[in-house]
């Protein structure tokens, strides 16, 4: 099997190219996924991070088709794909004037004497 060097510029062409055909079939999903999240070549592996287990079935639907797409335009049948989860830091939200507070000294540490001066109640 030949195995063809190649540049993240050559592979991100035809992964984008096949992100296009995805959309043209009406899988905005992946598509959309394809497109957010930028491919990392590491040897010949590319690695696609994904946003949850979801994505990540979806795209183990599509894995053998675009693994093999891209084999083949690359000229490199070593190629493989890996769509590890990524983890986002979760947002906590602010409800109350407390949580306002707490978030704004958490930014600016001179608040806390800015309230002390002015004698204020954040009860």
């Amino acid at each position: 099997m030949p195995k063809d060097n190649f540049t993240l510029e050559q592979m991100l062409k035809h992964w984008y190219d096949y992100a296009e055909s995805l959309n043209n079939q009406g899988e905005q999903l992946l598509y959309s996924a394809m497109k957010r999240e930028n491919p990392v070549l590491e040897g010949n592996t590319i690695i696609c991070s994904l946003l949850n287990n979801s994505l990540v079935t979806r795209f183990d639907n599509q894995n053998v088709k675009l693994t093999q797409y891209i084999r083949e335009k690359l000229n490199n049948y070593s190629v493989k794909i890996e769509t590890p989860i990524t983890k986002l830091e979760e947002v906590k939200q602010v409800y109350t004037s407390r949580d306002r507070y707490d978030f704004m000294l958490n930014k600016n540490a001179l608040l806390k004497d800015f309230v002390t001066k002015l004698k204020l109640d954040l009860a």
